[in-house]
């Protein structure tokens, strides 16, 4: 019985080191060349001038970066979320705050009426 208990603990203390052996890393080709399909969308080929810009994974469905200048897609895209972020902040806004000498109307059918 000691014997199998002993064979049993060597089989698992081997197994287990087996797990965190280096595993021979296999060369894979991903390029361009071999049209590469996009990690994002994998029905479409992987767009080539993404390629080394910080959170790239090929997701560019209508191939923007073909016409256009990715850091200028990349400066629109930030000054658009800052003004979308500013719109909804004024549309929740307004309904707490009124600015001096407006009026505040609750049915904004009557706001001709108060205006003169």
């Amino acid at each position: 019985m000691t014997k199998l208990t002993t064979a049993v603990i060597i089989t698992a203390i081997a197994s287990s080191c087996n797990a965190f052996a280096p595993v021979p890393q296999q060369q894979s080709i991903r390029s361009v060349e071999l049209n590469a399909m996009s990690r994002a969308l994998p029905f479409l080929s992987e767009p080539k001038n993404l390629k080394g810009y910080v959170g790239d994974v090929g997701f560019d469905p209508f191939a923007f970066s073909d016409f256009f200048d990715i850091k200028w897609l990349r400066e629109a895209e930030i000054k658009h979320g800052r003004a979308s972020m500013l719109a909804c902040l004024g549309f929740i806004l307004q309904e707490y705050w009124t600015l001096p000498g407006m009026t505040h109307v609750d049915d904004s059918n009557l706001a001709p009426s108060v205006v003169g």
